[in-house]
């Protein structure tokens, strides 16, 4: 409850757009620190950087430096200039570029897998208010990893699944599950082997069908791999200058419809974002103090009344759900239903293929 109390109370703009609060007296003689950053100052990744650059790997340091003094770890600068630059400085490629922007603008309009603007209209899909919400519930990554291999897809696979799982029960026990699967939109690697391959890591969106309207949880698994991996394949089938461009053109009804107010008062594009964040892979200390669990909350947008965010820590996948509280009653429940879908998967038999 006093997470959810910090986390509705807006950060005051007339100081730096950020704030942290340690918060004593847990049990076992555990304490936690929460921090709330301006999504304009840094995304979930670069602030899970600024984390794991302010902690330890060794159980002995001591008299580490705040979160804010924290030196970051020096990144490797990239070869790749923004879209904008790389047409100011490629004016002889503009043929190129044309249809470059041709097919991006065909692949925003159409989608990469689900179609935009195909989302069910659902009470995730509501005007909010500021009155937040969160839940949150740990899983052993192996239980993933597992049936992930089990049937040939991947750890985010079986995120997507346990959600959606989740979903489904939540909203079917209200009696507002719509007939259409729910849409999610979520972030996709687009590394690329090709002459023209970014540097580091290279991130585009998709927006993915998240299979609700399928009883089967197998079954429902089943559709979201297809699913992703149709996302995935369209989105490798890219050149550099088409991916920016589609990137672009993918998110920008998302802040013209902020921008105009629209959100919840329109058809949904997608109708909530899913996003598995990597943490670190090793256990992080703090003067001596085992950091036990790292989860992230996040932003709402007007339309979106909740969003899930996953991060793993060591050998733990953290589900973190931040709703609006007067649009999503009782969001907890969601974090009963994703165990429940996890079981759920995990002892429902694979479907035989027929001939």
């Amino acid at each position: 409850m006093l997470i959810s109390q910090l986390h509705s109370t807006a950060l005051d703009k007339a100081h730096p757009l950020w704030s942290l609060h340690v918060i004593e007296g847990l049990s076992g003689g555990r304490f936690a620190i929460f921090g709330k950053m301006h999504h304009a100052m840094a995304d979930g990744v670069a602030a899970l950087g600024m984390v794991d650059a302010w902690l330890s790997d060794d159980p002995a340091a001591r008299a580490l430096p705040p979160l804010w003094a924290a030196e970051r770890k020096q990144r490797t600068k990239s070869t790749t200039t923004q879209p904008a630059l790389r047409l100011a400085a490629q004016p002889a490629s503009a043929p190129r570029l044309f249809s470059a922007g041709t097919r991006a603008a065909y692949k925003a309009l159409t989608g990469v897998s689900a179609r935009p603007w195909a989302a069910p209209r659902s009470p995730i899909n509501t005007p909010i208010t500021a009155h937040r919400r969160v839940a949150t519930q740990s899983f052993e990554l192996d239980r993933f990893r597992k049936l992930a291999k089990q049937t040939g897809g991947t750890i985010n696979d079986v995120v997507l699944a346990v959600c959606a799982g989740a979903l489904r029960r939540y909203l079917g026990e209200i009696g507002e599950l719509p007939d259409r699967p729910l849409i999610t939109n979520i972030p996709v690697s687009v590394r690329r082997s090709d002459a023209e391959a970014q540097g580091g890591n290279a991130i585009s969106w998709a927006m993915v069908s998240l299979a609700t309207d399928i009883e089967d949880p197998r079954a429902r698994l089943a559709a979201i791999q297809s699913a992703t991996r149709r996302a995935k394949h369209e989105l490798d089938r890219m050149d550099a200058d088409t991916i920016d461009t589609y990137t672009l053109l993918a998110v920008s009804p998302i802040l013209a419809e902020q921008l105009a107010g629209l959100g919840g008062h329109i058809p949904p594009m997608y109708n909530m974002p899913i996003s598995n964040v990597p943490g670190p892979r090793q256990p992080k200390y703090l003067d001596g103090a085992l950091l036990r669990d790292i989860y992230a909350l996040t932003v709402l947008y007007g339309g979106q009344a909740l969003n899930m965010v996953v991060v793993s820590y060591t050998d733990r996948l953290n589900f973190a759900f931040t709703a609006c509280a007067d649009s999503l009653p009782h969001v907890q429940r969601l974090a009963g239903h994703c165990r429940e879908a996890l079981a759920e998967l995990e002892y429902t038999p694979p479907q035989r293929k027929t001939s």
